[in-house]
């Protein structure tokens, strides 16, 4: 029902529904039984023309017969991998010139401060969504805060060829509205006949032209521009760097032949060449979320530097001094993937445990996060948390409620930074990570390192739970309840910038 829910809204019968037509569409009655691939893989029965899931049931399972493909997970995600930069724009006809409205809303004497990501930050949600909040909500208090993000989402850059694009455009943490890149120019050449201090501040550049936002800069005559490291979407439209959407690649060069089997190979040579032509041209001053994400982050762009300031999206303070301690004899140790239930977030190796386990007394498995992506079995329970700017402690809270012992974070890539370890670790939550090169692991390590445990491989993780020593270690570990604090996104970079050129002043 949740997975086809046109059935659910026509109220029919599920079961009904399959064996009258479902099975005939391709559909599948579980997680466990694909259809299609039981057609493909038996000719025999398809030709019959049987219900295949009927069929298995009185005699594939017992002939040995497959019905579902192996690492189907992985398979999915190859088949669903794709790059598209072409949406269809309006006319510039169709989009008002609205320059006149935007300049009423920016506020005279202050500073302007121009913010890029790839999307609107009070309509979406995630870790960039909430830096971006945290940020404008800071500094709405002494500046203009101008966000300007795509008015239509691609996963890479926008095509070159696209003419005077549409974004869309948000001051000052209420007024919304939509700008061709020929309006924001006059109001880029306002902002800077003014003489107001102006600074950039680039947190993602998907779904624009970059071409766009250096002509925008350079009319702003900005000499200040913050570029966020929050992944690796500079070197690659993989911004996960996940060759096909399932391994980590490390950022090979272009002409590999690992690029050549990748799906997003074709594009990444003009798209790295774009990118670097941008930070050329605008040269700004690197911010990444931890010192893995620098180090990666220049590897992959092949800059053979290093430079670049530091400064994770919150901390952990205030440290309580009393122990989360739970009583596990009178309950079965709860064990939650963090986050929404995404492939490259490890999603399907925690699906797997929880399946293997699904008739263990000593466990139950959890999601905590917003209630969607694939759907989930039956040995999984879902917890609808959703955090946003109004309630940032939302996860923290769910986690100590519902007494979540154990948070898993099996990421397939090397995370820069990591909200959801940390709202486990404020909450007292044991943490299981995955060693990799990104920031995770470390993170826990250091921020928690009697409450968390880094695992080299799946191999490991599953003997953890099998062997129940997972227990045993959580029982002995000792754990704190904390405060999640943000650092309010570039904020104190940008007030040590208008202190020291007087910005506050103009």
């Amino acid at each position: 029902m949740e997975t086809y829910p046109d059935v659910a809204r026509a109220g029919i019968d599920p079961i009904v529904h399959y064996c009258q037509a479902g099975w005939r569409e391709g559909r599948r009655p579980s997680r466990n039984f694909d259809t299609e691939y039981y057609l493909l893989r038996n000719p025999d029965v398809k030709a019959a023309g049987i219900n295949p899931f009927w069929h298995y049931l009185i005699a594939g399972s017992k002939e040995g017969r497959e019905c579902v493909r192996k690492n189907d997970a992985a398979r999915s995600s190859l088949e669903r991998a794709n790059i598209s930069t072409r949406t269809e724009r309006p006319f510039k006809s169709q989009v008002s010139s609205n320059t006149g409205i935007i300049s009423g809303w920016i506020k005279p004497d202050r500073p302007v401060i121009f913010s890029v990501s790839h999307d609107d930050y009070q309509v979406n949600f995630g870790g960039i969504q909430n830096v971006v909040g945290d940020e404008c909500a800071s500094i709405v208090a002494f500046a203009n805060y101008v966000h300007i993000s795509p008015k239509f989402s691609t996963q890479g850059l926008a095509d070159c060829e696209i003419d005077d694009d549409v974004y869309s455009v948000r001051i000052n943490n209420v007024n919304r509205t939509d700008a061709l890149v020929s309006h924001l120019m006059e109001i880029c050449d306002a902002v800077s006949k003014s003489g107001t201090t102006v600074i950039w501040i680039i947190h993602h550049l998907m779904g624009f032209r970059p071409e766009d936002i250096s002509s925008l800069i350079r009319r702003s005559k900005s000499t200040c521009v913050f570029y966020w490291a929050h992944d690796f979407f500079s070197a690659c439209p993989s911004y996960v760097l996940l060759r096909n959407d399932i391994a980590y690649c490390a950022a090979p060069a272009p002409s590999s032949s690992a690029c050549g089997i990748c799906v997003y190979g074709e594009q990444r040579q003009s798209h790295l060449h774009r990118m670097r032509e941008f930070q050329t041209a605008i040269r700004p001053r690197l911010v990444a979320p931890s010192a893995s994400a620098l180090r990666i982050w220049h590897r992959s762009m092949n800059t053979g530097d290093t430079a670049g300031a530091i400064l994770p999206p919150a901390r952990l303070v205030g440290r309580s001094d009393e122990k989360v301690e739970r009583d596990l004899p009178a309950r079965r140790l709860r064990i939650a993937f963090v986050g929404y239930r995404a492939f490259h977030k490890g999603w399907s190796v925690f699906e797997q445990l929880a399946v293997q386990h699904h008739l263990d007394e000593r466990y139950e498995f959890f999601q905590v996060g917003i209630a969607s992506g694939p759907a989930m079995p039956s040995s999984i329970e879902q917890i609808p948390v959703r955090v946003t700017s109004e309630d940032r402690s939302a996860m923290v809270d769910a986690l100590v409620q519902h007494e979540i012992d154990v948070c898993i974070s099996w990421s397939l890539w090397p995370e820069t930074f990591n909200f959801t370890v940390h709202e486990a670790m404020a909450a007292g939550t044991f943490v299981v990570a995955r060693r990799d090169e990104g920031n995770v692991w470390k993170a826990a390590a250091e921020l928690s390192p009697e409450g968390s445990l880094v695992v080299s491989d799946e191999r490991g993780l599953f003997e953890l739970f099998s062997s129940g020593r997972i227990i045993e270690i959580y029982q002995k570990s000792v754990r704190h309840r904390s405060l999640l604090v943000s650092n309010r996104g570039t904020l104190p970079l940008i007030l040590a910038e208008l202190n020291a050129d007087g910005g506050f002043g103009k």
